[in-house]
């Protein structure tokens, strides 16, 4: 990372801090309005005290991080076994030919778009030769192609495992960034807030099977150029494949891994022994090491000190030696 992300970086780490900490707290305080009796105090103390956490990361989307033992990354284990596709949908793509199909969602959240970016989607969406399906509803946008079909639900999954899916236009949600890999399909992030912007780097510039549009800026010629782009140039299909290769290559499924570190807890009835004391237990000085820092600063001074002095009086001394032996 460069200066500037590494300032990004650490400030964004303290903001999160601070929104974990409001999260906790309003928690803590819903819990003890419930009348949840001792309850509340474990989960102002999760953090510390829970057996096991479980994460939603893989190696393949996410950069190396050093874990505790208690940490277990179940990446995408959300992830369903796709359905055959209905009639419907598999006309759509007999029609859509040796073009193929892109596949448009945003998520739940972002069905519904604001007049300007459903326009400017539409007309991207228009200037392809692919088929589009958009998980979309409300107004029927303007410049809306031909080749677009909007429907306020898609068989998302069953779409995406389809050889004849050439993109995955998508906001970055976990999910969505999951179902990405787990595919193998070259990918637009268009990132709206909270962690889309985080996971459609990852996607964009760590497995670079993909380009990130931002919001801000953003036209119909410069997502149309986008999207013909990433197509067209077949290295982000190979990046994609690479990625969903190593994304599979896990010894044990994630569900399974799941559910075994779960039944473990249980027949052990807890698992304090995987989590690290002094992770807990450190102060801010200790954890950072600046009493360390500080000993050894301490002592590197007297020691330079010492040294300083003794020069000098080395030298005082054979200055005052040879001017005696002179005089």
């Amino acid at each position: 990372m460069s200066f500037s992300e590494r300032v990004y970086n650490v400030w964004d780490y303290f903001k999160l801090q601070n929104v974990n900490r409001k999260l906790f707290s309003k928690s803590v305080e819903i819990c003890k309005e419930l009348d949840y009796g001792d309850a509340c105090d474990y989960i102002e103390n999760a953090d510390k005290t829970a057996s096991l956490v479980f994460m939603n990361r893989n190696d393949a989307l996410h950069y190396p991080l050093p874990l505790m033992p208690h940490v277990i990354s179940v990446e995408g284990f959300f992830l369903e076994n796709p359905k055959p596709l209905d009639q419907h949908y598999a006309n759509i793509i007999e029609k859509a030919g040796k073009h193929g199909i892109i596949v448009a969602s945003f998520g739940s959240l972002f069905r519904r778009l604001w007049p300007e970016l459903r326009t400017i989607f539409a007309k991207a969406f228009a200037a392809l030769p692919q088929t589009v399906i958009w998980s979309y509803e409300g107004p029927t946008p303007e410049g809306l192609g031909n080749n677009t079909i909007v429907s306020n639900w898609i068989p998302q999954e069953s779409l995406l495992n389809h050889p004849a899916t050439k993109l995955f236009v998508t906001q970055c949600g976990a999910s969505s960034s999951f179902q990405a890999l787990h595919y193998a399909l070259p990918v637009i992030g268009v990132p709206f807030f909270w962690d889309q912007p985080f996971y459609c780097h990852k996607l964009s510039h760590r497995v670079k099977s993909g380009q990130t549009v931002s919001l801000e800026g953003i036209t119909s010629k410069k997502l149309q150029r986008a999207m013909k782009e990433v197509i067209e140039n077949k290295t982000y299909k190979a990046n994609a494949d690479r990625a969903a290769a190593i994304y599979h290559d896990q010894p044990i499924p994630p569900k399974d891994k799941l559910v075994y570190w779960a039944e473990y807890v249980i027949h052990h009835k807890g698992a304090p022994h995987l989590r690290s004391q002094a992770a807990n237990e450190l102060n801010f000085f200790q954890h950072y090491l600046l009493d360390i820092i500080a000993l050894v600063c301490c002592v590197c001074i007297i020691i330079g000190t010492v040294l300083v002095i003794i020069t000098k009086k080395v030298i005082l001394f054979i200055v005052s030696y040879q001017k005696d032996k002179y005089d």
